[in-house]
């Protein structure tokens, strides 16, 4: 029998790309990763808006009641009669009064959403003539002569108590403007 001569014949080799020849991402992968984000970052940004109004309307309710606290306590403590006064522009004062007429600010704090209740006749309060909103007695007791309102942008509000016969401070808030109160609401200013 006749020998056959085999020949062999190789297959086209395409070169074999490896792993770590690859040094990058494609155009396509980055974009699609970049979009992802994008999407994320959407649906995202709202809620940490609305977290951050909260947390700022939050702190001006308790830096208001707190300043108040704190202007109480000194009353007790210098046993000097106090005045808590709107300046205006979110400008709340507490002064003492001394024989050439009010003394430098014990306490100055300004609120963007500080506000005294006016009446619709009033004029709004300035630096030169300021608002009495309460007097704090030496012996810790209260009087308010006009409601403290904080007001939000969105439309919140939250009123400022003090009780006349133990000087306990609280910040309530008030229903929205465009709701209805209840009749018996005791948190709505009088």
């Amino acid at each position: 029998m006749a020998k056959l001569k085999s020949t062999t014949v190789s297959p086209v080799t395409r070169p074999v790309r490896r792993q770590a020849d690859r040094f990058g991402f494609t155009l396509l992968e980055l974009l699609l990763v970049l979009s992802l984000l994008l999407a994320l970052g959407m649906l995202v940004l709202p809620a940490m808006e609305s977290v951050r109004n909260e947390t700022a309307w939050s702190s001006e309710r308790i830096q208001l009641q707190a300043a108040l606290v704190d202007a109480r306590s000194t009353a007790i403590d210098t046993g000097v009669m106090l005045f808590v006064l709107d300046e205006g522009n979110g400008r709340l004062c507490v002064r003492s009064r001394t024989d050439e007429g009010m003394a430098p600010p014990l306490i100055d704090i300004t609120l963007p959403g500080l506000a005294s209740e006016l009446d619709d006749d009033a004029q709004a309060p300035t630096s030169e003539s300021p608002r009495l909103l309460a007097v704090l007695l030496p012996d810790g007791q209260a009087r308010m002569h006009h409601a403290i309102v904080l007001r939000a942008g969105s439309g919140r509000r939250a009123a400022v108590r003090i009780d006349a016969l133990t000087g306990h401070v609280s910040v309530v808030e008030l229903p929205l403007q465009d709701e209805a109160p209840a009749a018996s609401d005791p948190r709505v200013p009088a």
